[in-house]
């Protein structure tokens, strides 16, 4: 395989890596030492719990597995055993999904079904009791099922309560883009969780031109990205120039832009590769929340944005987009899903922000239809994504 010119680790743009340093995330970092010091300090005393919060890209996910992994190494060198667990509610969407997650990142032979989310949780907690050991728990992207599951939020937030004169095993830290879902839970509650919050602003260009130079340095060869590359980046991205202070995009640009630079097999990454780039990316299109839809949720997101492609409309009738969806189906050899578990897909691909709905009368007698659109996503970039996707999956 040929070497590249221009990279030296690509792997240093990803979305999963989590550099040694943060820049401008360390007062969040000492908001949640502070919050967990109990933890360690006076293990199985209390049930710790906070909430990170901020929109996209403001490096949520990056500062809670980063403390994650210095609260399970500080616990080590008291003696003391530690399981760091990191759950995404776009992956494990459900509060059995998440609670045998939970169970089973706590010890892996828990069986695999059979048990309630209620059962696997006790399970856990029983476990560790047993090893007389503890977890920390990351709940990424918790809104995702608490705006649809006040179920979920009393379990995971109160799952202390029928325990709590015996020694507390476990401690949770939920990441989340608004704390609208606290308006559900009782005011006692929310008042102590209130002292709890941590909050993620976007960042400003400034900002980001700090977070691309540290990535530039680990990923890209010695002098392939300039200080105008940067800072055009940092621009288009930044809260205070023409993005949303959303370092994701930013990255994703700068890893876009090098692959144009590889492509013209150019020395170094222009401002050109760059301008390349923004036409390959939108902020509203991430490829990571993509990967984690089943097949068939791609297959009718897919279907959506082909028929908003070839009408040029902004919505869509239901009916024409399943009618595409069973097309593509069946050239691929495929069982379509039947209308039930089509509109289930809907409300998931709703909750999940990448599409939008409305319902619009037929006129007097003729009933009302539910007509679909993009939410703000370019039709065309979207089928683009998930072809490579689905092509990847199905060949």
């Amino acid at each position: 395989m040929k070497v590249s010119h221009i990279f030296r680790d690509e792997s240093k743009l990803m979305p999963e890596y989590v550099p040694d340093s943060l820049p401008y995330r360390e007062k969040q970092l000492k908001q949640l030492i502070t919050i967990y010091r109990g933890f360690i300090e006076a293990p199985g005393s209390a049930f710790y719990r906070a909430i990170a919060y901020g929109p996209v890209g403001t490096g949520k996910t990056a500062v809670s597995k980063k403390f994650g992994s210095m609260l399970k190494r500080r616990a080590e060198r008291r003696g003391l055993d530690v399981k760091y667990i990191h759950v995404n509610c776009y992956r494990d969407r459900t509060l059995f999904m998440v609670a045998k997650r939970i169970a089973r990142g706590i010890y892996s032979k828990f069986p695999e079904r059979g048990y309630s989310a209620q059962e696997y949780l006790e399970m856990a907690w029983g476990y560790l009791e047993d090893k007389e050991a503890y977890a920390f728990i990351v709940i990424d992207e918790f809104d995702y099922i608490a705006r649809t599951n006040p179920d979920a939020i009393y379990m995971l937030t109160r799952l202390s309560d029928p325990l709590l004169q015996a020694e507390q095993r476990m401690s949770i830290l939920f990441v989340v883009r608004d704390i609208s879902f606290l308006y559900m839970l009782d005011q006692a509650f929310v008042s102590t969780l209130q002292h709890n919050i941590v909050e993620f602003k976007p960042y400003t260009s400034k900002q980001l031109a700090k977070i691309l130079e540290q990535r530039v340095e680990e990923a890209f060869r010695p002098g392939v990205v300039n200080s105008e590359v940067i800072n055009f980046i940092a621009s288009l991205a930044g809260v205070d120039g023409e993005g949303n202070g959303d370092a994701r995009y930013a990255l994703e640009l700068l890893w876009r832009a090098g692959k144009y630079a590889e492509l013209d097999e150019s020395d170094e990454v222009k401002p050109e590769h760059v301008r390349k780039a923004t036409h390959d990316i939108h902020p509203g299109v991430r490829v990571e929340e993509l990967e984690n839809l089943t097949n068939h949720e791609l297959l009718l997101l897919l279907s959506l944005a082909a028929v908003l492609r070839s009408t040029g409309a902004a919505f869509v009738k239901l009916s024409k987009v399943e009618e595409a969806y069973r097309s593509i189906c069946e050239s691929l050899g495929l069982k379509p899903r039947m209308h039930t578990q089509i509109w289930e897909y809907v409300q998931r691909l709703k909750r999940m922000g990448f599409i939008s709905s409305r319902v619009n009368s037929l006129g007097r007698g003729r009933g009302r239809s539910t007509f679909l659109g993009l939410s703000g996503i370019p039709a065309s970039m979207l089928e683009a994504k998930i072809r490579r996707i689905l092509g990847g999956r199905l060949g």
